[in-house]
C-alpha cells in the first residue's frame, strides 16, 4: 500500500491539533481588532502565535508534497472531491493565518470579516474530509484511512 511519508503524516495531525486549538482560542480575539495592544493580558498570542506557526507548517507540508511521491488518489469522482477538499485546505491554511494577521495587526475588519467565513468553510471542510476517510474505512473497506492512521494496517 502506498503511504505518506512519516514527515507528511506528522505535520498532518501537528496542523489538525493546531487547529483544534485555533477553534478553542478563538474567542480570545473577539474585539482585539478594535483594541489592539489595550489589555487583553497577552491572550490574544493564544491565538496569533499558533495562526502563524500554521502558515509555517503549510508551507513546509506543501514543500515536501512537491518533492515526495503522493499515494494514488481513488480514479473516481471520490478523488475528484479529495483532490478538491486538500487544495482548499492547503489554500485556508495560507488565507486564514494572513487575513488574521491583516485583521489583527493591521486593524482591517474586512480582512476580519473574511477570516471568519472561511472558518466556516475550513469546518465544512474538516466533516468533509473526515467523512471522506470513514466512507473509505468502513464503506469501501479500503487503506485510505489508514496512509495517515498507519495503526490501521489492514
Amino acid at each position: 500500500m502506498a503511504r505518506y511519508a512519516p514527515a507528511q503524516i506528522a505535520l498532518h495531525w501537528i496542523i489538525a491539533a493546531l487547529i483544534v486549538l485555533q477553534y478553542f482560542t478563538s474567542e480570545f480575539m473577539g474585539g482585539e481588532v478594535e483594541h489592539a495592544g489595550e489589555g487583553a493580558a497577552g491572550s490574544p498570542l493564544l491565538h496569533v502565535l499558533p495562526g502563524a506557526l500554521i502558515l509555517l507548517l503549510a508551507i513546509w507540508r506543501i514543500a515536501l508534497r512537491a518533492r515526495l511521491p503522493q499515494p494514488p488518489r481513488a480514479p473516481d469522482w471520490t478523488g475528484s472531491l479529495a483532490s478538491g477538499v486538500h487544495w482548499a485546505f492547503y489554500a485556508l491554511l495560507f488565507l486564514l493565518p494572513l487575513t488574521g494577521l491583516a485583521a489583527f495587526a493591521l486593524g482591517i475588519e474586512a480582512a476580519g470579516a473574511l477570516h471568519e467565513a472561511m472558518t466556516t468553510i475550513l469546518l465544512v471542510l474538516i466533516a468533509l474530509h473526515v467523512a471522506g476517510g470513514l466512507y473509505h474505512h468502513f464503506i469501501r473497506r479500503d487503506d485510505t484511512l489508514a496512509r495517515m492512521l498507519p495503526f490501521l494496517r489492514r
